[in-house]
């Protein structure tokens, strides 16, 4: 993870290994982008009246790894607000199949007090970041 303090920015690459304990085949994942909170299309932002310009989470890469594979295959997704679907090749499989997503993404801090779980604050004693979810 990177961390740029003049921009408010933060980027990464994540990797997620994810184990089906479920008894039935996985097409897909969901995953939570709690920055996009303040996007204009997020159901909180439409609750409060107003989205912010530049909020959220950039997506560079979405990507699955696949066994026997050296580099991760980018795989389809859709995001609706702060909900993400990864939409996998393969089902993963039941009672403990593995799947491992690569993730490149990118998201601006927005100024606290919005109810996001991120932020920055600035103070006479200088400025203040939350980070987390990252």
């Amino acid at each position: 993870m990177r961390f740029d303090t003049l921009a408010k920015r933060i980027s990464g690459e994540v990797t997620i290994r994810y184990t089906n304990a479920s008894p039935e085949p996985l097409p897909f994942l969901w995953l939570y982008l709690d920055q996009n909170i303040d996007k204009g299309d997020s159901r909180a932002s439409r609750m409060r009246g107003a989205g912010v310009d530049g909020a959220g989470v950039r997506l560079q890469k979405v990507a699955v790894g696949v066994p026997g594979e050296k580099t991760p295959l980018a795989v389809p997704y859709i995001v609706d607000g702060t909900r993400m679907q990864v939409r996998l090749p393969r089902p993963v499989s039941p009672d403990g199949g593995t799947i491992t997503l690569v993730i490149d993404y990118a998201y601006t801090l927005q100024p606290s007090g919005g109810g996001g779980r991120s932020g920055y604050l600035d103070t006479r004693g200088g400025r203040i970041f939350e980070v987390s979810y990252c």
